[in-house]
């Protein structure tokens, strides 16, 4: 609040100023309380009755029916050691609201062992420090006979209903009900919420210093601080410090997305473990996963944002060398059955995406093979085989090193096919079908492209005869100016080893017109509308070319040596 506008409230308790309020809203005037309530907090005071007879009925179990009340001077007022609240916020309005009358008395009780005018308060302590900051002498109080243990369960029930309550204050509440033998379903019960939600409050107590103070400052959300406090603590730093640097760089990190993260980097789930997770052996010090501490099934609650609720390993460093000491075993064990084993990386290559490809020449055993009309897995099919004639199986491990055992498909299918599988044969009809439609596409395209060549050529033989002839020279450059800018066929590019960005270029440097000649009589060529019909077209080349005393054959043989010299200049892929 504006200190100009605070200090008015403090000085000017009127009953003119209610006027004065009322005037300019148009409105009765209402009492000065109410109307000071509403601009201080923004509650009327129908709404603030209603929220206090809610908490009355929350809490009245705890503290009993109200005693007469006392007006105690505050010097003679001191606070609880055992509050649970630690924010007191809006001090400087919740006062000012004060000066004009306190309706809501302080719960006290008589401090043990202290002058009989000395009280401890046990409910009241925001009203307290306000009045003293705005210099209020006395406090209306309801004094009762507490004990210690009434006055935690009492404080923390009250702390429960407030409406800026944070996490962490909501932990030490329900943190000291445990303390006095609260189970967590009791507080579930008293306070209206879950067990679940009750458990993973308490869970955020455990959380390190830095976790701690990232919740509270609001940077970490509450959906990622409950997973993460099952994390060692020095791991919570480090998950701390790359969040934050995360929404430096992100701008806002959403909670499903913090919680991707922290599951990739932070955790594991032990449901696919490529290992046997009660194995105490590959970690003689850690032992079996199945009773180890670091697996959230044998904890409290904190991961159900991650991973389904499932068993979660929140050491990955252990998790990944248990991974490493399974996959060095089952490899050489695999070896020695005579398994093809392929390398991590070859497998990582493979299961790239989390599974095979689509297009893999691979296919699981244990998937079922949808072009079965009986439904049965690739291995079921490879089973019914002759043993002499079952494929190789192939052991590949994925990206977390779990193993899968593979076949190629196309010799499962022409095994089938031999065996007379119906389904099988007509599969590899299918697939001989296409393979030589593929080629015949193939070869005809070559043939164009090689047809291409040759009249690009064609084109560039008449040019440089044609360039005679001084007075075509501009009519050249026009036309290939116009051709340029308007459309030039990736096939006219490419017959004359051009690039569009290249004839653009070269038009606007102006280059020797037998460029531009060869360009337009190639586009000309290539591009004629009766090239498909070979019985006209194929002549009119011949015949054109006999004209400028040039041969189509001469041409071609000259390409094709190119193309020879080409490909014997060019390393061979190497296959896999």
């Amino acid at each position: 609040m504006d200190e100009k506008v605070r200090k008015l409230l403090i000085k000017d308790v009127s009953d003119k100023f209610d006027a004065v309020l009322a005037s300019k809203a148009g409105e009765k005037p209402k009492p000065f309380t109410e109307t000071l309530q509403a601009i201080v907090t923004g509650e009327t005071d129908e709404a603030r009755k209603e929220r206090e007879e809610k908490v009355a009925a929350q809490v009245g179990s705890v503290f009993g029916d109200p005693s007469p009340v006392r007006i105690i001077a505050v010097d003679d007022l001191s606070e609880s050691p055992t509050n649970p609240r630690t924010r007191f916020e809006g001090l400087d309005e919740l006062g000012a609201s004060m000066l004009a009358g306190v309706l809501v008395p302080l719960i006290v009780r008589p401090k043990s062992n202290q002058p009989s005018d000395s009280y401890e308060i046990i409910a009241g302590h925001r009203r307290f420090r306000a009045a003293k900051l705005v210099g209020i002498s006395h406090l209306p109080c309801d004094v009762r006979s507490f004990t210690d243990v009434q006055v935690v369960e009492a404080q923390a029930i009250e702390n429960l209903q407030r409406v800026d309550l944070d996490a962490l204050e909501e932990a030490a509440s329900y943190e000291s009900l445990r303390k006095h033998d609260w189970s967590v379903e009791q507080i579930a019960s008293k306070t209206g919420r879950s067990p679940s939600l009750v458990r993973s409050r308490l869970r955020l107590l455990t959380l390190a210093p830095e976790a701690m103070a990232a919740l509270r400052d609001g940077v970490l959300p509450h959906s990622v601080a409950v997973p993460l406090s099952r994390i060692p603590h020095a791991k919570q730093a480090e998950a701390v410090k790359e969040f934050k640097a995360e929404q430096k760089s992100q701008g806002s990190v959403n909670a499903r997305q913090a919680i991707d993260w922290l599951q990739r980097d932070f955790t594991r789930n032990l449901k696919g473990a490529s290992f046997d997770i009660k194995d105490e052996m590959l970690d003689t010090v850690a032992g079996a996963c199945s009773t180890c501490p670091k697996n959230s099934a044998n904890g409290q609650a904190g991961f159900e944002d991650l991973q389904g609720a499932g068993k979660v390993c929140t050491d990955v460093q252990c998790f990944n060398g248990k991974a490493e000491a399974a996959w060095v075993q089952t490899s050489a064990k695999l070896k020695e059955e005579g398994y093809e084993v392929l390398s991590k990386a070859e497998g990582a290559e493979l299961f790239q995406h989390g599974h095979l490809g689509y297009d893999s020449k691979f296919v699981e055993l244990s998937v079922v093979n949808n072009e079965d009309p009986k439904r049965r897995s690739w291995g079921e099919l490879v089973d019914k085989m002759p043993e002499d004639q079952r494929p190789m199986v192939v052991a590949a491990p994925d990206r977390d090193l779990k193993i899968h055992h593979l076949v190629e498909r196309k010799k499962v299918v022409e095994k089938l096919a031999d065996g007379g599988t119906k389904w099988a044969q007509e599969k590899v009809a299918e697939k001989k079908k296409a393979t030589k439609e593929r080629v015949k596409e193939r070869e005809h395209k070559e043939a164009i492209e090689l047809e291409n060549e040759v009249l690009a050529g064609l084109a560039s033989s008449i040019a440089s005869k044609l360039m005679r002839v001084e007075t075509l020279k501009p009519v050249w450059h026009l036309l290939a100016s116009y051709l340029a800018y308007d459309y030039l066929p990736a096939g006219v590019l490419k017959a004359m080893g051009l690039k569009a960005d290249d004839v653009l270029e070269e038009i606007d440097k102006g280059k020797d017109s037998e460029f531009f000649a060869s360009l337009v009589l190639a586009m000309s060529m290539i591009e004629a509308p009766d090239r498909q019909d070979e019985k006209l077209f194929g002549p009119y080349m011949n015949k054109l070319a006999g004209h400028f005393d040039l041969k189509l054959k001469d041409i071609e043989a000259a390409k094709l040596e190119e193309r020879a010299k080409a490909a014997g200049e060019v390393k061979p892929r190497k296959t896999k």
